[in-house]
Protein backbone atom coordinates (compact mmCIF):
# COMPACT_ATOMS: atom_id res chain seq x y z
CA UNK A 1 0.00 0.00 0.00
CA UNK A 2 2.66 2.41 1.06
CA UNK A 3 4.80 1.33 -2.66
CA UNK A 4 1.38 2.27 -4.43
CA UNK A 5 1.20 5.57 -2.77
CA UNK A 6 5.35 6.59 -3.15
CA UNK A 7 4.61 5.24 -6.78
CA UNK A 8 1.62 7.36 -7.70
CA UNK A 9 3.65 10.43 -6.07
CA UNK A 10 6.31 9.60 -8.31
CA UNK A 11 4.43 9.28 -11.41
CA UNK A 12 2.24 12.50 -11.00
CA UNK A 13 5.69 14.30 -9.95
CA UNK A 14 7.38 13.14 -13.43
CA UNK A 15 4.36 14.02 -15.47
CA UNK A 16 3.44 17.14 -14.13
CA UNK A 17 7.22 18.36 -14.48
CA UNK A 18 7.32 17.24 -18.23
CA UNK A 19 4.80 18.84 -18.94
CA UNK A 20 5.78 22.06 -17.84
CA UNK A 21 9.50 22.14 -19.37
CA UNK A 22 7.49 21.34 -22.26
CA UNK A 23 5.02 24.57 -22.41
CA UNK A 24 8.28 26.51 -21.57
CA UNK A 25 10.47 24.82 -24.27
CA UNK A 26 8.19 24.73 -26.81
CA UNK A 27 5.02 27.17 -25.44
CA UNK A 28 1.38 26.36 -25.13
CA UNK A 29 0.90 25.31 -28.69
CA UNK A 30 2.96 22.24 -27.89
CA UNK A 31 0.04 19.85 -27.71
CA UNK A 32 -2.07 21.59 -30.62
CA UNK A 33 0.27 21.53 -33.58
CA UNK A 34 2.16 17.91 -33.46
CA UNK A 35 5.07 17.48 -35.49
CA UNK A 36 8.21 15.47 -35.07
CA UNK A 37 10.31 18.05 -33.46
CA UNK A 38 7.70 18.56 -30.77
CA UNK A 39 7.31 15.09 -30.34
CA UNK A 40 11.18 14.02 -30.15
CA UNK A 41 11.48 17.58 -27.38
CA UNK A 42 8.74 16.00 -25.49
CA UNK A 43 9.73 12.91 -25.37
CA UNK A 44 13.75 13.74 -24.82
CA UNK A 45 11.98 15.91 -21.84
CA UNK A 46 10.23 13.20 -20.19
CA UNK A 47 13.82 10.97 -20.42
CA UNK A 48 15.60 13.51 -18.60
CA UNK A 49 12.56 14.13 -15.57
CA UNK A 50 12.66 10.81 -14.71
CA UNK A 51 16.60 10.50 -15.54
CA UNK A 52 16.73 13.37 -13.44
CA UNK A 53 15.00 12.07 -10.53
CA UNK A 54 15.92 8.56 -10.82
CA UNK A 55 19.59 10.27 -9.98
CA UNK A 56 19.05 12.60 -7.58
CA UNK A 57 17.44 9.18 -5.57
CA UNK A 58 20.92 7.32 -6.59
CA UNK A 59 22.76 10.35 -5.68
CA UNK A 60 20.89 10.65 -2.13
CA UNK A 61 21.12 6.87 -1.45
CA UNK A 62 25.22 7.27 -1.45
CA UNK A 63 25.34 10.59 -0.09
CA UNK A 64 23.56 9.54 2.58
CA UNK A 65 25.95 6.85 3.56
CA UNK A 66 28.37 9.42 3.33
CA UNK A 67 26.85 11.58 6.02
CA UNK A 68 26.34 8.51 8.25
CA UNK A 69 30.46 7.82 8.22
CA UNK A 70 31.74 12.17 7.99
CA UNK A 71 28.48 13.67 9.61
CA UNK A 72 28.05 15.71 6.22
CA UNK A 73 25.09 17.61 6.72
CA UNK A 74 22.10 18.86 4.93
CA UNK A 75 22.92 21.95 3.20
CA UNK A 76 26.53 19.97 1.46
CA UNK A 77 24.04 17.05 0.18
CA UNK A 78 21.75 19.73 -1.07
CA UNK A 79 24.34 21.36 -2.97
CA UNK A 80 26.21 18.45 -4.50
CA UNK A 81 23.19 17.07 -5.78
CA UNK A 82 21.65 20.25 -7.38
CA UNK A 83 25.08 20.58 -8.63
CA UNK A 84 25.58 17.48 -9.89
CA UNK A 85 22.14 17.56 -12.25
CA UNK A 86 22.96 20.27 -13.25
CA UNK A 87 25.52 19.73 -15.12
CA UNK A 88 24.08 16.91 -16.31
CA UNK A 89 21.12 18.57 -17.78
CA UNK A 90 23.39 20.82 -19.42
CA UNK A 91 25.51 18.33 -20.72
CA UNK A 92 22.69 16.19 -22.52
CA UNK A 93 21.24 19.43 -23.42
CA UNK A 94 24.30 20.61 -25.59
CA UNK A 95 24.01 16.71 -26.88
CA UNK A 96 20.59 17.23 -28.09
CA UNK A 97 20.16 20.51 -29.13
CA UNK A 98 24.17 20.62 -30.96
CA UNK A 99 24.74 17.45 -31.89
CA UNK A 100 21.11 15.77 -32.98
CA UNK A 101 19.74 19.29 -34.11
CA UNK A 102 22.34 20.98 -35.14
CA UNK A 103 21.52 24.34 -33.50
CA UNK A 104 23.75 25.95 -31.34
CA UNK A 105 22.35 25.97 -27.39
CA UNK A 106 23.49 29.66 -26.72
CA UNK A 107 21.15 30.99 -29.26
CA UNK A 108 17.66 28.83 -27.42
CA UNK A 109 16.25 29.81 -24.33
CA UNK A 110 17.88 27.12 -22.12
CA UNK A 111 20.10 29.31 -20.13
CA UNK A 112 17.58 32.24 -19.83
CA UNK A 113 15.01 30.10 -19.23
CA UNK A 114 15.39 26.37 -19.02
CA UNK A 115 18.04 25.67 -16.66
CA UNK A 116 16.78 28.14 -13.94
CA UNK A 117 14.04 26.33 -13.90
CA UNK A 118 15.68 22.93 -13.54
CA UNK A 119 17.66 24.19 -10.51
CA UNK A 120 14.65 25.68 -8.81
CA UNK A 121 13.43 22.01 -9.39
CA UNK A 122 16.16 19.94 -8.55
CA UNK A 123 16.14 22.25 -4.91
CA UNK A 124 12.53 21.58 -4.45
CA UNK A 125 13.26 17.99 -5.35
CA UNK A 126 15.92 17.72 -3.07
CA UNK A 127 14.11 19.35 0.28
CA UNK A 128 11.31 16.98 -0.61
CA UNK A 129 13.53 14.02 -0.61
CA UNK A 130 15.94 15.54 2.83
CA UNK A 131 12.51 15.74 4.42
CA UNK A 132 11.57 12.47 3.37
CA UNK A 133 8.19 14.12 2.55
CA UNK A 134 6.92 11.58 -0.21
CA UNK A 135 8.89 8.96 1.72
CA UNK A 136 7.65 8.75 5.14
CA UNK A 137 3.90 7.76 4.66
CA UNK A 138 2.60 6.07 7.70
CA UNK A 139 4.09 2.10 7.19
CA UNK A 140 4.66 -0.52 9.09
CA UNK A 141 7.35 0.91 11.16
CA UNK A 142 4.92 2.89 13.38
CA UNK A 143 1.71 2.52 11.52
CA UNK A 144 0.99 6.02 12.90
CA UNK A 145 -0.10 4.70 16.68
CA UNK A 146 3.32 3.86 18.23
CA UNK A 147 5.00 7.17 18.49
CA UNK A 148 5.98 8.62 21.85
CA UNK A 149 7.35 11.73 22.35
CA UNK A 150 11.18 12.42 23.75
CA UNK A 151 12.71 15.98 23.85
CA UNK A 152 10.53 17.67 21.46
CA UNK A 153 11.24 14.83 19.26
CA UNK A 154 8.52 11.72 18.18
CA UNK A 155 9.79 8.86 18.87
CA UNK A 156 8.41 4.86 18.41
CA UNK A 157 7.84 2.61 20.78
CA UNK A 158 7.00 -0.52 19.13
CA UNK A 159 8.02 -2.26 15.79
CA UNK A 160 6.40 -4.25 12.98
CA UNK A 161 7.76 -6.63 10.91
CA UNK A 162 7.47 -9.52 8.10
CA UNK A 163 7.51 -13.39 9.45
CA UNK A 164 6.62 -14.49 6.33
CA UNK A 165 2.94 -12.84 5.43
CA UNK A 166 2.49 -12.49 9.48
CA UNK A 167 2.86 -9.08 10.70
CA UNK A 168 4.48 -9.37 14.45
CA UNK A 169 4.54 -6.31 16.54
CA UNK A 170 7.59 -6.58 19.03
CA UNK A 171 8.67 -3.56 21.72
CA UNK A 172 11.58 -1.56 20.44
CA UNK A 173 13.26 -2.80 23.63
CA UNK A 174 13.04 -6.30 22.56
CA UNK A 175 15.31 -5.42 19.34
CA UNK A 176 18.99 -5.95 19.96
CA UNK A 177 19.77 -4.27 16.54
CA UNK A 178 18.81 -3.57 12.66
CA UNK A 179 21.10 -4.67 10.00
CA UNK A 180 21.21 -4.58 6.06
CA UNK A 181 21.66 -7.83 4.13
CA UNK A 182 21.92 -7.53 0.61
CA UNK A 183 20.59 -4.29 0.68
CA UNK A 184 17.41 -5.58 2.89
CA UNK A 185 17.00 -3.75 6.31
CA UNK A 186 16.15 -6.71 9.17
CA UNK A 187 15.63 -6.42 12.69
CA UNK A 188 17.38 -8.68 15.12
CA UNK A 189 15.88 -9.61 18.95
CA UNK A 190 17.28 -9.96 21.85
CA UNK A 191 16.07 -13.70 21.10
CA UNK A 192 18.43 -14.29 18.21
CA UNK A 193 15.32 -14.20 16.30
CA UNK A 194 15.67 -12.61 12.70
CA UNK A 195 12.80 -10.57 10.75
CA UNK A 196 12.44 -8.24 7.83
CA UNK A 197 11.25 -4.75 8.25
CA UNK A 198 10.14 -2.42 5.10
CA UNK A 199 12.08 0.50 6.53
CA UNK A 200 15.73 1.73 5.41
CA UNK A 201 18.15 2.39 8.47
CA UNK A 202 18.16 5.93 7.53
CA UNK A 203 14.44 6.14 8.35
CA UNK A 204 14.66 3.65 11.78
CA UNK A 205 17.91 6.06 12.66
CA UNK A 206 15.14 9.16 12.60
CA UNK A 207 12.68 7.51 14.42
CA UNK A 208 14.68 6.00 17.65
CA UNK A 209 15.16 7.11 20.77
CA UNK A 210 18.79 8.67 20.51
CA UNK A 211 19.75 7.44 24.06
CA UNK A 212 18.52 3.71 23.11
CA UNK A 213 20.23 3.10 19.85
CA UNK A 214 23.20 4.53 18.03
CA UNK A 215 24.10 4.26 14.03
CA UNK A 216 27.07 2.75 14.11
CA UNK A 217 27.90 2.76 10.49
CA UNK A 218 26.18 2.13 7.19
CA UNK A 219 25.24 -1.30 8.02
CA UNK A 220 23.90 -1.68 11.93
CA UNK A 221 22.02 0.66 14.16
CA UNK A 222 22.30 -0.98 18.00
CA UNK A 223 20.66 -1.21 21.01
CA UNK A 224 22.74 -0.14 23.90
CA UNK A 225 21.28 -2.93 25.62
CA UNK A 226 23.40 -4.89 22.88
CA UNK A 227 27.06 -3.69 23.19
CA UNK A 228 29.33 -5.97 24.73
CA UNK A 229 32.70 -3.62 24.74
CA UNK A 230 34.75 -1.51 22.77
CA UNK A 231 38.24 -1.57 21.90
CA UNK A 232 40.14 1.90 20.50
CA UNK A 233 41.98 1.72 16.57
CA UNK A 234 44.26 3.80 14.90
CA UNK A 235 43.08 7.28 13.86
CA UNK A 236 40.43 7.42 16.38
CA UNK A 237 38.37 4.69 15.40
CA UNK A 238 36.44 2.26 17.22
CA UNK A 239 35.70 -0.94 17.25
CA UNK A 240 32.33 -2.04 18.84
CA UNK A 241 31.40 -5.89 19.82
CA UNK A 242 27.36 -6.11 20.09
CA UNK A 243 25.61 -9.18 20.28
CA UNK A 244 21.61 -10.51 20.30
CA UNK A 245 22.26 -13.33 22.21
CA UNK A 246 25.05 -14.29 24.63
CA UNK A 247 26.87 -16.70 22.50
CA UNK A 248 27.12 -14.96 19.48
CA UNK A 249 28.31 -11.92 18.87
CA UNK A 250 29.25 -9.35 16.06
CA UNK A 251 31.66 -6.31 15.93
CA UNK A 252 31.75 -3.14 14.07
CA UNK A 253 33.88 0.20 13.27
CA UNK A 254 32.95 3.15 14.33
CA UNK A 255 35.08 6.30 12.45
CA UNK A 256 36.88 8.80 13.74
CA UNK A 257 34.03 11.34 12.69
CA UNK A 258 31.44 9.23 15.00
CA UNK A 259 33.93 8.03 18.01
CA UNK A 260 33.47 10.79 20.37
CA UNK A 261 29.66 10.40 19.75
CA UNK A 262 29.73 7.20 20.94
CA UNK A 263 31.32 8.00 23.53
CA UNK A 264 29.27 10.02 24.78
CA UNK A 265 26.28 7.66 24.07
CA UNK A 266 27.66 4.80 25.71
CA UNK A 267 28.29 5.89 28.85
CA UNK A 268 25.04 8.32 29.48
Amino acid sequence: MISQKKLVFEVILIVFTTMGFSLISEGPSVWEELSISSIYNTVFTFFMVVSSWWGLKKIHQNLDRTAVENGTNTITLLVITTLVLSGYAIIANWIYIELIWREKLINTHFYSMVLPLAILTFISWNLLYLNRFIFEFPNDFNGGKHLTKEDGKLIVDKVIVSNGRRKLVFQISDIAFFGIENDVTFAFTFKGQQYLIENSLSELERKMGPDKFFRINRQYIVSKNAVIDFNPLTNQRIRVRFSAQQDSDLSAEISRYKSAKFKKWIYS
